[in-house]
């Protein structure tokens, strides 16, 4: 018995007509050649039944993600060290965050903020996301089957 399974044939008997532009015409049917589709419903019927499914085919590094804000906080604190050891430049940094009505300052603590956010919710994605670099959405939808039934 051979492991070669015939495509299923869907009777699809009703219209439906779909009106795009150029350029969304194109997006679609760069889709359908990346995901092998063979028309345009069976590719809106695979992203409808896969939508809640997220694969990451290329993951560079989550390391470089902790390495980059590590790096940024080693950074402000060997400038802050160097104030410290230098106090004519205290002042000058004192005058740089009040400046303008201390909008540097306020830029820097939404920065501070949203660095501490962007990492928390890194850390969030990585532990609930399984990631596997040969993972493919038929691997996956096939894995999901057999846990279903």
């Amino acid at each position: 018995m051979s492991n070669n399974k015939k495509p299923r044939i869907r009777n699809r008997d009703k219209r439906f007509t779909l009106r795009v532009t150029q350029e969304e015409k194109e997006t679609l049917l760069a889709a359908m050649a990346a995901t092998g589709s063979t028309s345009v419903a069976d590719l809106v019927m695979n992203s409808v039944n896969n939508a809640n499914v997220i694969l990451i085919n290329e993951v560079e590094s989550y390391n470089d993600v902790f390495a980059k804000a590590g790096g940024l906080g080693k950074n402000i604190i060997k400038g802050l060290n160097l104030i410290q050891s230098q106090p004519e430049k205290f002042k000058t940094l004192i005058n740089y965050l009040e400046k303008d009505n201390g909008k540097n300052l306020s830029a820097m603590l939404a920065f501070a903020t949203n660095l501490e956010k962007a990492v928390n919710t890194f850390c969030v994605y990585e532990d609930n996301v399984k990631c596997s670099a040969d993972l493919t959405l038929k691997e996956f939808v096939k894995s999901k089957k057999k846990k279903g039934a």
